[in-house]
């Protein structure tokens, strides 16, 4: 039996003897001794760090280590219980999470939590900065505009912004201390008042009136330019074709034209 063209009495180790060339033939390179079919008979646990798998008749890298295609099996990163290179790991020793790039760590990073069932870190609620589960927050984020709400374990938006069902929450329109969208205030900051659009103002414009109590603008009486209340106006405009009676405090028609229910005044014939 020859290797490298010298005469041996047996084939050594990795080497097995071919019948028909009547010589060593390298094994497959995971085998410490194999049959002349390729299959593994023994391995070596100690330098190859690998053991034999009776089903697959292979020499497998022990727990800790994964294949490169060479004799000897490398190392995983830290934590691994299996792997399938240096920078993946499979399934994590105990104590270990899978991390979401897929490495073992002994803690899992902000927004997602410890899953002791599947060792994994799993993903927490959009709102969460951290969280106990993926239902319940533990704590929240200020660069998300989200502050903790005890009662429900979630991160609400802060005053101003609203809830898009993503991680940061989204700011309101101008003036409003609440909303539902870029388009609809609920509520307004003191020094605003909402309007009939649903948006809200720090002055009301000219044919509305401040209600206080209601933090709303209402519309003035019809004709009125600008007014303090409901039925009493403070001015009227000329385009209007009014002028204002100081006894009614009402913008009453110019001569030839008369009150058509519109704020326009009409000609008359």
């Amino acid at each position: 039996m020859f290797v490298d063209n010298l005469c041996y009495p047996s084939c050594p180790s990795r080497y097995y003897f071919d019948n028909l060339g009547l010589n060593c033939q390298a094994c497959p390179y995971d085998c410490f001794t194999c049959d002349n079919n390729a299959n593994c008979l023994t391995c070596d646990a100690f330098a190859d760090l690998r053991i034999l798998s009776g089903t697959k008749t292979r020499c497998l890298p022990i727990v800790g280590y994964f294949d490169n295609s060479t004799h000897v099996s490398a190392g995983c990163p830290l934590g691994c219980y299996s792997c399938t290179s240096s920078t993946l790991c499979t399934r994590c020793q105990a104590n270990y999470f899978l991390t979401p790039n897929q490495l073992c760590d002994n803690t899992c990073p902000s927004r997602f939590y410890q899953d002791s069932n599947s060792r994994s870190c799993q993903s927490c609620r959009y709102d969460c900065f951290t969280c106990i589960n993926g239902f319940s927050c533990s704590s929240c984020s200020a660069t998300d505009f989200r502050t903790f709400n005890w009662i429900t374990l979630s991160c609400n938006p802060i005053l101003g912004y609203f809830d898009t069902g993503n991680t940061t929450a989204v700011q309101c329109p101008q003036g409003c201390s609440a909303c539902s969208s870029l388009t609809i205030c609920s509520y307004c900051f003191s020094g605003y008042f909402m309007m009939s659009d649903s948006l809200c103002y720090a002055q009301c414009p000219l044919r509305y009136y401040i209600d206080y109590e209601g933090q709303t603008c209402q519309a003035c009486s019809v004709g009125c330019l600008s007014c303090q209340q409901k039925g009493t106006c403070l001015s009227c405009s000329s385009t209007d074709f009014r002028r204002l009676d100081s006894t009614s405090q009402q913008c009453v028609p110019l001569i030839g034209y008369y009150d058509n229910g519109t704020n326009v005044c009409v000609k008359c014939p």
